[in-house]
């Protein structure tokens, strides 16, 4: 049986290549799922912003969720990866993959998000660009407990921002810069930074 799933074609490349240094695609995320260990076990949700770079191939991802009357955020930065996937009718897809590497809480965490391509308008005057307009995935992580650990397992769903993703593209700003803004209105909110999981 013939393999579909490649890394991102020549063409995507160039497509890629095509847009300015400043694009970025915004997606409101929204996670649902369950932590189990520690002697324990209970259901949790989370929502924020997924802020991908399709030049550098890059995302990161922030999120915010109450914990035991408190209101955390947490920015991840992954060691990325993007693959494409082409299935009959002319239909392709844009798989985002990212790995972190453990810290002093994260022991290892990995997620996978997938959607169908479609027309996106990055800006008011860019062509259509080829990327999910929403995608889902998977996320999984072993973090340390007192006395043993405990796994996180989650459903991501992905949908894309167009008012956001303009208006930072019309700004012309960076994925970096991106996230400083939203990390500002989390903090403005009352919320506090949690440890953030880094490549």
């Amino acid at each position: 049986m013939k393999k579909h799933l490649k890394s991102v074609s020549v063409l995507t490349l160039l497509l890629y290549a095509m847009l300015a240094q400043g694009d970025v695609i915004i997606y409101k995320t929204h996670q649902s799922g369950k932590q189990i260990g520690d002697g324990a076990s209970g259901s949790f949700s989370a929502t924020g912003y997924l802020v991908f770079d399709p030049v550098s191939r890059e995302w990161v991802s922030i999120a915010g969720r109450a914990i035991g009357g408190m209101r955390y955020f947490e920015v991840e930065a992954p060691t990325a990866y993007v693959y494409s996937a082409e299935a009959t009718g002319g239909k392709s897809y844009t798989i985002l993959s990212g790995v972190f590497q453990g810290t002093n809480t994260m022991l290892q965490a990995s997620v996978l998000f997938y959607g169908q391509n479609a027309g996106l308008y990055l800006s008011a005057t860019n062509r259509a660009f080829s990327a999910p307009r929403s995608a889902s995935g998977k996320y999984l992580a072993v973090s340390r407990g007192s006395p043993n650990q405990v796994v996180s397992d989650s459903i991501v769903s992905l949908t894309f921002d167009a008012k956001d993703t303009q208006s930072a593209n019309a700004a012309g700003k960076t994925m970096s810069q991106v996230i400083t803004d939203l990390k500002n209105t989390y903090l403005s909110k009352g919320y506090t930074q949690a440890p953030t999981l880094m490549n």
